[in-house]
């Protein structure tokens, strides 16, 4: 039955079309879910909302690192009895 292309064609338009009266619906549980109890559901319904607005996260995580950063202060916790010599940078 599906084998024909004018079939196939139809019923997905219909499928469309049938789908397309329950948007208004999803769009207002989907806003609804934004004031619920759970910090998990009210996120999920933002990402949701917000994908279909066109803003979506990042791809991926970034992550910064600044590597080589030389203290402004150096603490020394070791015990008073040894002392630990240190050349002082100039």
């Amino acid at each position: 039955m599906l084998r024909r292309d004018h079939i196939r064609a139809h019923l997905e338009r219909r499928a469309r079309e049938y789908l397309s009266s329950a948007v208004p619906k999803a769009a207002a549980t989907l806003v609804r879910l934004l004031d619920d109890n759970s910090e998990h559901v009210q996120r999920d319904a933002a990402t949701e909302l917000l994908a279909h607005a066109g803003i979506a996260p990042p791809e991926e995580p970034s992550l910064a690192l600044q590597v080589n950063v030389n203290p402004g202060y150096v603490v020394d916790l070791s015990p008073p009895d040894k002392t630990i010599e240190h050349e002082r940078d100039t």
